[in-house]
């Protein structure tokens, strides 16, 4: 038979429980708790093959209620953990494609962003489409990248600005390049 022990820590005032844990003959914790009236109830997963014993000393001193849960799944998620409902709420299921010209240097281009934008991704082309452009300045307010008063950031010619798990609503990407950049053109995606 294994140990128990008492964990002090956990005493829960709304419903006058106090965990206790034991230990299985595999040596895995075993949940048990102590009900408002004092009675020892055991929780043990449906594929869980663990047996309790209580050392009494006058027999049926002790109610014990077992209590089996349905599956494994129904146990309560830790803090933060993601449930279906919220991941489906993150998933991005709608794509779109745009682009924004560069048709003067040193000018700011804007795109409004789509509510609830979830993954936003964007490159700059050559006037040809087929080839790298420029290096373009970016932000996500406006007046940086025209006056190159920072914060702005620089997305490097031939590189791919990518991020996903993001939760846009109301924002606006700001565009601009120096003269190399004229006729080039910021292909942009994103999924809400």
């Amino acid at each position: 038979m294994g140990d128990l022990m008492v964990n002090e820590n956990i005493w829960n005032r709304s419903i006058g429980a106090i965990s206790v844990y034991g230990k299985d003959e595999n040596g895995d914790l075993v949940s048990l708790k102590l009900d408002e009236n004092g009675k020892l109830i055991v929780i043990l997963d449906s594929s869980s093959t663990s047996t309790v014993g209580i050392d009494q000393s006058t027999a049926n001193a002790n109610e014990v209620v077992v209590k089996t849960l349905a599956a494994p799944a129904t146990l309560p998620l830790p803090m933060g953990a993601a449930t279906e409902s919220t991941l489906a709420a993150m998933t991005a299921t709608t794509p779109a494609m745009d682009s924004i010209t560069i048709a003067a240097a040193n000018t700011e281009y804007n795109k409004a962003l789509p509510a609830n934008c979830k993954a936003l991704s964007f490159r700059v082309v050559a006037a040809d489409k087929l080839t790298a452009g420029a290096d373009i300045r970016y932000a996500f307010e406006t007046g940086k990248v025209n006056s190159l008063t920072l914060p702005f950031h620089i997305l490097d010619g031939g590189a791919v600005y990518s991020k996903e798990s993001l939760n846009l609503s109301g924002k606006t990407i700001y565009v601009a390049g120096g003269a190399d950049a004229v006729g080039h053109i910021v292909l942009l995606e994103w999924w809400s």
